[in-house]
C-alpha cells in the first residue's frame, strides 16, 4: 500500500470526494471542512476521483495530490450559487516510486501555487484562541490561553478523527491561572466558568449522497469529450445542473455536536453564625447539544440546547473582629456563607454567512435562559484576516435583557469557520 497525501486549501468551503478503482468499487471517501491534508493508504494503480464542494459563491479553494500519487490540480473559485463539482484521474505510484519522489530535493518541484498555506500561516492559525472544543474539527494537540478582566484560563486540548475526516472527538483539560472568581455570562454555557475541568465534545458532519463517478465522467465524455472536467466547463446550463445532480454537491450537509463537561472545586467560606473557617467541595456540570445545516444561499444556521449547574462562592467581604486584649479592630478578608448552586438552561440559535469573496461575514446569536429569564443577542462582524485567509476578528455588538445594556467591542480570537 502507498501512502496518498491529498491537501486542500478551501478556507470558506467545505469539500467531499469519493475515490474509486478502476472497476468501479469504492476504495475511500474522504472530507475536508477546513484548509488541511487528509493521509490515505492506497494500492498501486489508476483511480477515479469525484469531488464536490460547498462554500462562500466567489471565494478560491483547491484540492491536490502531494504525495504518493499525481492528479491534474483543482484549483479555482466556487461559481455564484455556491456549488461545484469535477472528476479527476488519481494514479498512485508504488512504494518505491513514492520514496524516491520523496527524496527528490524541494526546489526540483514545481512551485506550489499562491493559494497554498505557509508554514507560517499554519502555525498562526493553529495558535488561534479555541473558544469550545466542540468546534475543534482538526485533529492535533492544542494549549490555549484566554484572559479577560478578572480570570484567566489555560486549556489543553486532543482532537481525533476518522480516516474520512466526517467524525471528530475531542478531549479537553481545563484550569484556572488564576484563584479571582467571576460570573460567566449567563446564556454561554459552553463550559464551567472557573474550575479546573475536563470536557469531551464530538463533532459529525453528515453530507447526504456520494458522488456517481461513473455518471459523471460519462457526461465529462460526452459533453466535453475527456475524462476529466469541472462543472464551469460545461457550457450547457442542462449539462451542469445534471453534473452538479449527479455529485450530491447541492445537497444539504447536515452537523450534529454535542458537549460534556465535568469539574470539582473547593470552596472555602467563613461561616455566617460563628464566623470560623470552613470548606466544602462540589462538582460542576455542563452540557450541550446542537445540530445546524448549511446551504450556500442561505449560510450556516445552528440550534443547540444548553444546560448547567455549577456553584458560586460569592463575593469576598471584610470580616472584623474585635480583640478584647488591647481593643484592636483585626480584619481579614473571606467568603462569607456556603456557596450557592446556580442553574442555567436555555437554547440559542445563530446564522454563519459569508458575504460574497468571504472577506466578511456576520456571526448573529440569539439565546434564551429559560431558567432565570434572560434574553442575549450577540451580533460579531468578521473582517479581520490571518496570512492563511481566515476570518478571525472584527467587531462585535451585544446586549442583554437584564441589564438592558448594549455594548460594542473589537475581539480578535478564533478563526471562523463555515459550520465548525
Amino acid at each position: 500500500m502507498t501512502i496518498v497525501v491529498l491537501a486542500c486549501v478551501c478556507v470558506d468551503s467545505h469539500i467531499g470526494a469519493r475515490i474509486e478503482s478502476e472497476n468501479g468499487a469504492a476504495a475511500t471517501t474522504v472530507l475536508f471542512e477546513e484548509s488541511g491534508k487528509k493521509e490515505l493508504r492506497l494500492a498501486s494503480g489508476v483511480y477515479s476521483l469525484a469531488y464536490r464542494a460547498e462554500g462562500a459563491p466567489g471565494t478560491p479553494f483547491s484540492l491536490r495530490a502531494t504525495q504518493g500519487a499525481t492528479m491534474t490540480p483543482v484549483d479555482r473559485k466556487l461559481p455564484p450559487d455556491g456549488a461545484a463539482a469535477g472528476v479527476r484521474t488519481l494514479i498512485v505510484r508504488s512504494v518505491w516510486l513514492a520514496l524516491a519522489a520523496a527524496l527528490v530535493p524541494a526546489h526540483a518541484h514545481a512551485q506550489q501555487p499562491a493559494s497554498a498555506v505557509t508554514p507560517r500561516a499554519a502555525a498562526e492559525r493553529a495558535l488561534s484562541t479555541l473558544p469550545n472544543v466542540s468546534d475543534l474539527v482538526a485533529p492535533g494537540y492544542y494549549l490555549s490561553l484566554e484572559a479577560s478582566a478578572d480570570s484567566k484560563t489555560g486549556t489543553a486540548t486532543a482532537a481525533v478523527d476518522t480516516p474520512s475526516g466526517a467524525f471528530s472527538a475531542a478531549l479537553s483539560l481545563q484550569a484556572p491561572l488564576t484563584d479571582a472568581a467571576h460570573e460567566a455570562r449567563p446564556l454561554s454555557l459552553n463550559g464551567l466558568s472557573n474550575s479546573a475541568a475536563a470536557s469531551l465534545a464530538v463533532h459529525w458532519f453528515r453530507w447526504p449522497g456520494s458522488p456517481d463517478t461513473a455518471r459523471m465522467r460519462a457526461l465529462c465524455q460526452r459533453a466535453l469529450q475527456t475524462n476529466e472536467c469541472d462543472d464551469t466547463q460545461l457550457t450547457r446550463a442542462a449539462d451542469r445542473r445534471e453534473f452538479l445532480r449527479l455529485s450530491h454537491a447541492g445537497d444539504t450537509p447536515i452537523i450534529l455536536t454535542a458537549r460534556a463537561t465535568l469539574g470539582r472545586r473547593t470552596f472555602h467560606y467563613a461561616e455566617r453564625a460563628t464566623l470560623e473557617t470552613a470548606s466544602e467541595t462540589h462538582d460542576d456540570v455542563a452540557a450541550a447539544a446542537g445540530a445546524g445545516r448549511y446551504d450556500p444561499r442561505l449560510g450556516y444556521v445552528g440550534v443547540e440546547y444548553q444546560f448547567l449547574r455549577e456553584f458560586d462562592a460569592g463575593d469576598s467581604e471584610q470580616l472584623c473582629v474585635l480583640r478584647d486584649a488591647d481593643r484592636t479592630l483585626e480584619c481579614r478578608s473571606a467568603v462569607l456563607g456556603a456557596p450557592s448552586r446556580l442553574t442555567r438552561q436555555g437554547a440559542a440559535i445563530e446564522w454563519r454567512r459569508f458575504l460574497p469573496g468571504g472577506r466578511v461575514a456576520v456571526n448573529p446569536t440569539i439565546a434564551r435562559d429559560f431558567r432565570n429569564g434572560v434574553t442575549a443577542v450577540d451580533v460579531p462582524i468578521y473582517f479581520l484576516r490571518l496570512d492563511g485567509g481566515a476570518l478571525a476578528g472584527g467587531v462585535r455588538a451585544a446586549w442583554r435583557s437584564d441589564t438592558n445594556v448594549t455594548t460594542v467591542s473589537v475581539f480578535v480570537g478564533a478563526a471562523l469557520r463555515l459550520t465548525q
